[in-house]
């Protein structure tokens, strides 16, 4: 630990490197918080990384790999491979390989889902990509949400072509 008021707790080859303190690390395996800013914890896993500029008031609960390079307020649950990169106030709740890239968005659970825009949301599913600002897709395979505020329901290979488009599924 080389930050003030930070706390490692348990586990092995934890470390904190922060220029701001009040970084917890609970337990797990080579799980390293390195922001410039500080009140961001990891509680479990392994190799799980809080890094950039200015994240502050993140949290990893559990899982491996998982990374949070980004501003304030991101939550990554669970899950493997998991990234939450660029803004703030994301959360990917479960699943792998899943990337958020923007703010306010949520991906539940998954395998290899991307939100790329603003208040997007995937439910589940894999291989999904909302790039629409506030679209959603709550499930299905290699569905393409590109329009903003438009809703993909499930199914695959579904994609939308206008603002305000509805896919049943």
């Amino acid at each position: 630990v080389s930050s003030d008021d930070s706390t490692v707790s348990g586990g092995v080859c934890n470390t904190i490197s922060s220029n701001y303190g009040c970084n917890t690390i609970s337990n797990g395996c080579c799980n390293t918080i390195s922001s410039y800013c500080g009140r961001n914890t990891i509680l479990n896993g392994c190799c799980n990384t809080i890094s950039g500029s200015y994240s502050r008031n993140s949290i990893i609960s559990n899982g491996c790999c998982n990374t949070i390079s980004a501003y304030d307020e991101n939550t990554i649950s669970n899950g493997r491979r998991n990234t939450i990169s660029n803004y703030n106030n994301n959360t990917i709740s479960n699943g792998n390989d899943n990337t958020i890239s923007s703010y306010s968005s949520t991906i539940l659970n998954g395998n290899t889902n991307t939100v790329s825009n603003g208040y997007g949301l995937i439910g589940g599913g894999t291989n999904n990509t909302v790039s629409g600002y506030g679209s959603n897709i709550l499930g299905g395979c290699c569905n393409i949400n590109q329009d903003n505020f438009s809703i993909i329901g499930n199914g695959c290979r579904n994609t939308t072509d206008g603002c305000l488009t509805v896919i049943g599924g």
